[in-house]
Parts: structure tokens; C-alpha cells; sequence
């Protein structure tokens, strides 16, 4: 019955206008970059920012389709409701995943002031493939913004993805696809050609992580060893594999065990999550999610934090 009320729920919210929640910070602003100024202050910032809904409304419209190489690509868009340029975030969704399961990250980040676009790719066994869609989508994106909304920015889009999708993204970043930053939400290496294309990115790069204490993913330790740039990485004290998906639709339709994931542990996902994106695209690079991330160590919410520069002969760790 919930899965069903849930299906009916996106049905209904093809293309709403939705309100932030009651629990929104306390900040009035017009633009975008009205929250970049506020937040590249640490003097304005607190803690709790990133665990609320931004200041903006934001509209979702659901089931895009474009079509590249002769396959169609279906996502869905949320949008802030403001004026002025903003950067959009893409996100791909996991093994045996669906583009509903990061919605709720995507309307969070709109109400931040950013765009986001969840894409729906094949589910199993191309993951490979998905990569080398992702790097299409991309350049279709910069090429052609009018399609998404004259106001995004294209010289600010951020990639995330989760699990295999991580290994997705990565391959789309090696190959040189037009984005400013790469997020990973406990990403998993999908084929040993990945860490190629890990050896290649060059754009900074922010790594949220399950507990590996309760989730081990395959080889998530190749990313931060073998990506060469600016590169953060964090676990979320507690959380699993599944905390990175916000509902956990791979869990109630494919393994069923949707009580392994906890509503906490995903909000401090979504809140790292929006607190890199914003990083990432005002400039800051992993300096600003950092800064957020060093709060959390404080409280005991995060653990096994690392963070290196990178340049094209090395590689320096400065803080753990």
C-alpha cells in the first residue's frame, strides 16, 4: 500500500510548483547569487543550513525525453523558482535504480537555487554504456540549454552519481564531459576500465560515503587513491549503501528491505550533498563542503575524512 501511494504521489506531482517546508532557513533571497554570498561567509553558516529546504520554490516536471545516437534518454527537471543565472546539477541513479530515487535530493537542491535534472538510464549490465550516455547528455546540455531553461548556466554543472552510477559519472568526467565538479554518493567500481577514467578527471571532486562499518562498496577506494585533483572524501557515521537514495526505490523494488535505510541517515546525505554542490559551483571547489564536513566530525556525524590537492605531477594530503 505505501508503494502504491507513493507511485500515485509522483503521478500526481508531474509538474507542481512546490513551496520549501516549513522547516526552510531563514534567508531571503531573489537569485542564486544571493546564496552564494550568504554562504561563502562561514560567519553566516551554521550547521543546521544544510539540513533545511533553501529559500526558493521550485517547479518539477517529470519524463523528459531526448533522443542521442538513436536512444531515447527520459529524466525529470526541478527548477528554482528565481531569477537569474543558476548551475544545475545531474544525477544518476545506481544499480537496478530509478531517477524517483534521488528526487527528493534534486528538490533540495533546488531549493538551494540550483537545477536539477535526474536521469533515468538502463538499470543493469551497461554500466560502461551508461557512461558514455552520460558524456552525451552532457554535451547535449551545453550545447543546447534552451531545452532545460534559458537561465541555467553552462559553465556550472555539477555530476553526481550513486553506486555503479558513481562508476558512470566518473567515466563521463575521465572523458572530458563540460562539468565543473563530480560528486559521489558511495560509489561502487563497476569493471576494473573504470579506474582509467579515474586517473583522468580534472575537475574536483567530493566523495560521500556509507559507513563502511555497515557497507562496504566495491572498491570505493580506488576513487579517492586514483582520482589525481582536488578531491574530499567522508562516511557517514551509521549510514549504508542504501542512505544515498532518497526514497530507497532499489530496496522496496528489487530487494525489499527498505527498513535497512533510515530517514536520519539519508537527510545527512541530502545536506552533505547540497553543501557540495554549492561548493562546487561558486567557485569554492571542495573548500566550502569541507568547511561543512569539519562541523560534522565535530558533532560525530562523519568519520575517516580525508582531502587532497592535486596537480598534474602530485598529490598532497592535507587533512584527515
Amino acid at each position: 500500500m505505501r508503494i502504491f501511494i507513493f507511485i500515485i504521489s509522483i503521478i500526481l506531482c508531474a509538474a507542481c510548483v512546490s513551496r520549501p517546508r516549513a522547516t526552510s532557513v531563514g534567508l531571503q533571497a531573489d537569485s542564486f547569487q544571493d546564496v552564494a554570498l550568504y554562504l561563502k561567509s562561514n560567519q553566516n553558516t551554521s550547521i543546521d543550513d544544510y539540513n533545511k529546504f533553501g529559500p526558493f520554490e521550485y517547479k518539477t516536471t517529470t519524463d523528459h525525453t531526448i533522443t542521442l545516437k538513436g536512444e531515447k534518454i527520459f529524466f525529470d527537471v526541478v527548477k528554482p523558482m528565481h531569477q537569474g543565472k543558476s548551475p544545475v546539477v545531474v544525477i544518476s541513479h545506481g544499480n537496478y535504480g530509478h531517477k524517483e530515487a534521488h528526487r527528493y535530493q534534486a528538490e533540495r537542491i533546488a531549493s538551494w537555487g540550483l537545477y536539477a535534472i535526474t536521469l533515468q538510464l538502463p538499470k543493469k549490465k551497461q554500466w560502461l554504456k551508461n557512461g558514455e550516455r552520460i558524456y552525451s547528455f552532457l554535451h547535449y546540455l551545453n550545447k543546447n540549454l534552451r531545452f532545460i531553461d534559458k537561465r541555467v548556466d553552462r559553465s556550472k554543472v555539477i555530476l553526481a552519481g550513486h553506486s555503479f552510477g558513481g562508476s558512470a559519472s566518473t567515466i563521463a568526467a575521465g572523458k572530458g564531459a563540460p562539468i565543473l565538479g563530480l560528486i559521489l554518493l558511495d560509489p561502487a567500481v563497476v569493471h576494473n576500465k573504470v579506474m582509467k577514467y579515474m586517473r583522468r578527471v580534472k575537475v574536483p571532486t567530493i566523495l560521500i560515503g556509507a559507513d563502511k562499518k555497515r557497507y562496504r562498496s566495491k572498491n570505493r577506494e580506488s576513487f579517492f587513491k586514483l582520482i589525481p585533483t582536488e578531491m574530499m572524501e567522508t562516511s557517514i557515521v551509521g549510514s549504508t549503501h542504501w542512505d544515498a537514495q532518497y526514497p530507497t526505490m532499489t530496496e522496496m523494488f528489487k530487494f525489499k528491505i527498505g527498513e535497512t535505510a533510515s530517514r536520519e541517515m539519508q537527510e545527512r546525505f541530502v545536506s552533505i550533498m547540497v553543501a557540495s554542490a554549492v561548493s562546487l559551483s561558486t567557485g569554492q571547489r571542495t573548500k566550502a563542503a569541507w568547511s561543512y564536513i569539519k562541523k560534522l566530525e565535530g558533532q560525530g556525524s562523519v568519520m575517516k575524512n580525508a582531502r587532497k590537492l592535486g596537480s598534474k605531477n602530485s598529490k598532497r594530503l592535507i587533512a584527515h
